[in-house]
């Protein structure tokens, strides 16, 4: 499996500080409450959350990078569940967490409705998303993330993943990323908050 093999090394790929706009946000954050970081891969973003006090559930399809956060969490004293699964098919409890969040997980257009509506879905009302996506400009930076154009995005493509969100903030920020040894360099980012409003 490609991320297996891409986490498979001592080292944390892409660090083991959360990525710069979750820690731009995260006074927004609740203190407490639970929390779901999808493609979680080595933990860095789920760590950061539960530091910040949230029950955190960690997904991702790779063994190796669950591994690897698990350990992560255990030198930073905080606790993590993990769960392995095909993020593009598995279904989340409706109305369960908090916060859900999503740094760098790139889908091509075909998939993206459907994993923004489960990850929409496991909101509570009142709920925030946060979302970390790669600009279509970052493949000619090639400074990190996919070869494939089909798995980039414009600001509004992006936020089309998430119908019916209130936006809070929604950036397409162009500057340097030092996060780990594969984002590194100037990069066309996407920043995304959202809160799910209520029913009422």
């Amino acid at each position: 499996m490609f991320w297996d093999e891409r986490y498979n090394s001592e080292n944390y790929v892409y660090g083991t500080q959360a990525n710069i706009f979750l820690q731009e946000i995260a006074h927004h954050l609740p203190g407490s409450g639970r929390a779901l970081d999808l493609a979680a891969g080595e933990g860095r973003n789920a760590v950061f959350l539960a530091e910040h006090g949230l029950s955190v559930t960690a997904a991702d399809a790779s063994s190796v990078g669950l591994a690897k956060a698990q350990r992560l969490a255990e030198s930073r004293g905080v606790r993590l569940e993990l769960v392995q699964a095909d993020l593009c098919s598995h279904d989340w409890q409706q109305g369960s967490y908090d916060v859900v969040s999503s740094v760098f997980f790139q889908l091509p257009p075909p998939l993206r409705l459907a994993v923004g509506h489960r990850a929409v879905n496991a909101l509570r009302e009142g709920g925030l998303l946060v979302a970390v996506f790669y600009h279509s400009e970052q493949l000619a930076l090639g400074t990190g993330g996919p070869s494939n154009p089909e798995f980039l995005g414009s600001l509004a493509d992006w936020q089309a993943m998430f119908p019916d969100l209130e936006w809070l903030h929604a950036e397409h920020r162009r500057h340097v990323l030092n996060e780990g040894e594969l984002h590194q360099g100037e990069s066309s980012v996407v920043y995304l908050l959202g809160r799910k409003p209520s029913s009422k």
